[in-house]
């Protein structure tokens, strides 16, 4: 009796298999749109031997609608991940291989996107996801084995952890700017209630500070280089050492350009006197062009209307 009952049960998986297996390879993504019905389905079906295997009417019928609502759903699914993508419209592809494609593709997009909903803490480890989102069906969906979701899992936190970093350099533009006197211990105070530091893994954080304040110098320097560039004091007649030239830079005290620039004192002169050098350069140069201009077109003194012999000598 029991072995009975087994082969009956037996063939009717058999049967089911067959019948889904017909359905995914006759009602494909060429088929399928948003206005497929269950009556243009069955109309393309219900020719085939296998349609039959199903004696139950209503059995057959949520089969049908099930697999019609399933490709409809990675129909649209497919349209908001991929809208120029056609995936499956690739001829190399057999209808199996391009519906086993594009439903891992999917799984793709819906783990990360289930990353991005439960995580936003650069601290988490796998581990520890696994533990609280393991349950989730987007993370338990077996379309991606678990080296491709740890991979996943990987650049997301790496991404995330940059982005923190991103922001807390932005925060510290934001409350230091250009002030190089601001120490470690005192930025600390300064930035702890701020969300954007607190983000930031905790061994990051002086050293991006640190980075910054190296910005800071460069900065400081390429804002000063404008400066003297601008600055219409500075002329080549200027002299570039000694006392006229310590009294001639005093002058330039009004620019907070200059005044940044006062834990650098001999940087700061170097550029002076390079800047004043370069004027005095230029215009040397274009001295020496435009003598170089008037002597091509001086009229020539010699008497043109004479013979000239050999041994003659030309005045």
């Amino acid at each position: 009796m029991l072995i009975t009952i087994y082969k009956i049960i037996l063939g009717k998986n058999k049967n089911l298999a067959a019948f889904k297996e017909m359905l995914n390879i006759k009602i494909n993504f060429e088929i399928i749109d948003n206005n497929t019905s269950y009556k243009s389905v069955k109309k393309l079906i219900k020719s085939d031997p296998i349609y039959k295997l199903i004696p139950s009417k209503t059995e057959k019928k949520s089969i049908i609608n099930q697999h019609i609502d399933e490709m409809k759903k990675l129909l649209k699914q497919c349209n908001k991940v991929f809208p120029h993508d056609e995936i499956y419209n690739t001829n190399s592809l057999d209808i199996q291989e391009k519906k086993k494609l594009l439903e891992k593709e999917l799984a793709i997009s819906d783990f990360e996107n289930l990353l991005k909903e439960k995580i936003n803490k650069n601290e988490v480890s796998w581990e520890e996801s696994l533990r609280k989102f393991g349950n989730e069906i987007r993370w338990k969906n077996e379309n991606i084995d678990d080296v491709k979701k740890m991979e996943i899992f990987k650049e997301y936190m790496f991404n995330l952890r940059e982005n923190k970093k991103k922001e807390f350099r932005k925060l510290l533009q934001d409350k230091i700017g250009l002030n190089q006197e601001v120490k470690w211990h005192d930025a600390q105070h300064l930035l702890q209630n701020d969300e954007r530091f607190r983000e930031v893994q905790v061994r990051d954080r002086e050293v991006i500070f640190t980075e910054y304040m190296t910005f800071v110098q460069e900065r400081i320097a390429e804002e000063f280089a404008k400066f003297i560039e601008e600055c219409e004091l500075i002329t080549k007649d200027l002299p570039t050492d000694g006392i006229e030239f310590k009294n001639f830079v005093n002058k330039l005290n009004y620019d907070i350009r200059f005044q940044r620039m006062y834990k650098h004192p001999d940087k700061r002169d170097k550029l002076i006197k390079n800047r004043i050098k370069f004027l005095k350069f230029q215009f040397e140069k274009q001295k020496r062009q435009e003598s170089k201009m008037n002597n091509r077109y001086r009229p020539n003194n010699r008497n043109t209307s004479e013979t000239w012999e050999k041994g003659n000598i030309i005045k």
